[in-house]
């Protein structure tokens, strides 16, 4: 019965995504973070979702920058994991790493040191097989880390611009233009200060992708939103991610000409402007809900024993 109840806890954890594919936070909002590097936990990436499979973002960005060949100690905070997973889960489960650079490892502890300098994306995997053996490793935890050279290094910075246009901030500063027209998509202002940049990628957010430093692209009439992301990698690894939020006036002043001509974007409220956040809040309400149940039904299994 108790072997039972833990298989459904791990198919509930992967059909809710806690544990999820890569392109969105491991910890969703209102969850406890678990994740700590040199002591302190990790934070969401600035960037939450891609149009494309074959782009990685991680979920995670580390709190800090590091140097090469400095000891670094990376924790799963299991206390806190236990806010929402059961323990009797937590103690079934491998843990298995990969540090980006080649070096994998197992546990919830390790400590690790990058001898060359860039970009990495730690990522970790969750093993259950020892619960039930027909769902493979999952993703649990990716989080991006920047190995500086020396202290001083100044690290890339991607800069969208779309018609001529920059946003202040992709939550509230949204751009506006119509799609019946290609828009104009550069990366002039994008900077690599220490290095110089190697090459470019645009996620149009539409599923279109491109790696041409300035580029024209169309967008069908009947798309309302979309969020386009650049990232950009200077010559010694380091990357650098961006995105916007643009809206179609076109479509906006035909589904409602008042609001389109008398709301502006910076009157929006924050959280409602903010992608793929809203969805994860009530996941993470619904996990939290089963979770206390099931942790009960489990407590009251023990004690029959």
């Amino acid at each position: 019965m108790k072997k039972k109840l833990l298989v459904l806890i791990i198919s509930i954890l992967l059909s809710f995504g806690f544990i999820i594919p890569s392109n969105v936070s491991a910890h969703l909002a209102g969850q406890p973070p678990f994740f700590k590097i040199n002591g302190t936990y990790s934070g969401y990436y600035p960037v939450y979702s891609t149009s494309l499979s074959s782009l990685t973002l991680p979920q995670d960005l580390a709190p800090d920058k590091y140097l090469v060949n400095q000891p670094i100690e990376f924790e799963i905070d299991t206390k806190q994991l236990q806010k929402v997973v059961p323990e009797e889960v937590i103690g079934k489960t491998k843990f298995i790493w990969d540090f980006g650079d080649g070096e994998k490892r197992e546990g919830v502890k390790n400590t690790h040191i990058y001898t060359k300098m860039g970009s990495y994306i730690l990522t970790i995997h969750a093993d259950t097989s020892a619960i039930e053996k027909d769902i493979p490793p999952q993703l649990l935890q990716s989080v991006l880390l920047n190995v500086l050279p020396h202290k001083d290094y100044k690290l890339p910075q991607s800069v969208i611009m779309v018609n001529g246009k920059t946003s202040k901030d992709p939550i509230t500063d949204v751009l506006s233009f119509e799609f019946k027209e290609k828009l104009h998509f550069d990366a002039y202002r994008s900077t690599a200060p220490s290095s110089s940049i190697v090459s470019y990628f645009w996620d149009f957010g539409d599923g279109q992708s491109d790696i041409q430093k300035v580029i024209e692209h169309s967008y069908t009439k009947d798309l309302q939103i979309v969020f386009p992301l650049l990232r950009i990698k200077d010559q010694n690894g380091f990357i650098s991610d961006s995105f916007v939020e643009i809206s179609n006036a076109l479509l906006q002043t035909q589904n409602n000409p008042l609001k389109a001509a008398q709301t502006k974007p910076s009157q929006m409220n924050n959280e409602d402007k903010r992608p793929s956040q809203l969805p994860y809040v009530a996941l993470g309400v619904a996990i939290l809900v089963f979770f206390i149940i099931s942790t009960r039904w489990l407590r009251k299994l023990k004690g029959k024993k």
